[in-house]
């Protein structure tokens, strides 16, 4: 985790750094589901939000292995997250998605400086 501190620390090292900008309930977001109908995933949640990881691997349901595709998101707009979540349930056809909502302090460097997500 960032406290102030270190974030004020590390933008005054840059003469042309800019005022930190704080969204205090970002959180990241991770939307575990099948790896089925991946365009069609990527088309929602290119909608809803302008940038997000994808990440693909195995997983485990009720002992069965999958092929897994995770969403990582990193926002404020949890609203957002769950209706995604509840499209892909629907287009898979699953009985549930898996939503991690992880506490996180996020910061972004740019050119002007750091930037507290």
């Amino acid at each position: 985790m960032f406290d102030l501190e270190t974030i004020v620390a590390m933008n005054a090292k840059k003469p042309t750094a800019q005022p930190i900008q704080c969204t205090p309930q970002t959180a990241t977001y991770r939307i575990h589901t099948e790896d089925v109908n991946i365009h069609r995933i990527l088309e929602l949640a290119g909608k809803r939000f302008e940038g997000f990881t994808v990440v693909s691997g195995m997983g485990y349901w009720r002992g069965i292995p999958e092929r897994t595709v995770i969403l990582e998101i990193i926002t404020s707009d949890a609203a957002s997250i769950y209706l995604l979540a509840e499209e892909i349930r629907k287009v898979n056809r699953q009985e549930s998605v898996l939503v991690n909502r992880i506490e996180s302090s996020t910061l972004s460097v740019t050119r002007e400086g750091l930037l507290s997500l």
